[in-house]
């Protein structure tokens, strides 16, 4: 108890110091727009990497990986992001679906529901209505396998996606 005590001082000075340091990095860097379902936090992160000794990018590693992470253990417990997951992928994969700029989700629906069953993917993706408000929920965790443009709207207020293969993430399903 005495060695704590005796080092108090240092410890708090160390502590200072970094918190200084923290400050000025905060300062320097502009945030930047980020998918992360904690963006402040993420950014924050980013901004202190390099005052606790690590660079930014790597700090944006380490947020993708746990984001990539988060989605994974989602999807694995989510029949309805696995559905969309599996839905959407065999829909990219298919001939002349990809690519498109944009896409109702009425017509996304009928198109992903006409592939799975041609290509017997078993993708739960319920009705037009239900595919349209799980696309917008789940935006977050599908933009870790997916490129998401939108929504836009179109006309008589439908939804218009933009959706393109994601490259790099790691698991395929």
């Amino acid at each position: 108890m005495d060695e704590i005590a005796a080092a108090r001082p240092a410890i708090w000075g160390g502590l200072v110091k970094v918190l200084q340091k923290c400050l000025v990095e905060l300062k320097k860097y502009k945030p930047q727009h980020t998918t992360h379902r904690l963006a402040d936090f993420a950014n924050f992160a980013i901004a202190i990497g390099p005052a606790i000794g690590v660079p930014r990018k790597n700090i944006k590693k380490i947020l993708d990986a746990m984001e990539a992470e988060k989605t994974d253990f989602a999807i694995e417990n989510n029949a309805t992001l696995n559905g969309l997951v599996r839905g959407l992928s065999t829909w990219l994969k298919y001939k002349g679906m990809a690519g498109r700029s944009r896409i109702s989700t009425g017509d996304l629906h009928k198109e992903v529901l006409m592939v799975s069953e041609n290509e017997n993917v078993a993708a739960y993706i319920g009705n037009a209505r239900s595919f349209g408000v799980n696309i917008k929920n789940l935006q977050t965790e599908l933009q870790s396998y997916f490129d998401i443009k939108g929504p836009t709207t179109g006309r008589s207020n439908t939804k218009l996606y933009a959706i393109s293969e994601k490259r790099k993430h790691a698991r395929k399903y």
